[in-house]
């Protein structure tokens, strides 16, 4: 886990175009259920903001735990679906992530839009 403490906790301010998480360009939350769960990330990350293309796993060094500790946050939220980590694998960025509730919103039922129940807790 120290690696991944020190992957989350590196310093934005050192080049405000760069992702705080993986180095590579900031990709700024494009509307509100994206900022919304980027700021929760960020919180659970400790960081001061998380790009909303950047995977989870892969590119931030995030780890089952951290992203249940995120699923927990995000029910909290009563604007938002509850959120299962099968969700947080299908859908591994912030980005996708929101785009699948996008996608579940019509439907206005706690169902996830695959099928995964996004009722289902982490």
């Amino acid at each position: 886990m120290e690696k991944s403490a020190e992957v989350l906790a590196s310093d934005p301010a050192s080049d405000p175009d760069e992702s705080s998480t993986t180095g590579r360009p900031y990709a700024a939350p494009a509307d509100g259920t994206e900022r919304i769960l980027a700021d929760i990330l960020a919180g659970v990350v400790h960081t001061d903001r998380v790009s909303a293309d950047s995977h989870f796993f892969t590119e931030m060094g995030a780890d089952s735990l951290v992203m249940a500790h995120f699923c927990a946050r995000v029910r909290k939220h009563q604007d938002l679906p509850s959120v299962s980590m099968k969700d947080i694998y299908r859908y591994p960025t912030i980005r996708s992530l929101a785009a699948a509730f996008a996608d579940a919103a019509p439907a206005a039922s706690p169902a996830s839009p695959t099928g995964s129940g996004w009722a289902r807790r982490c």
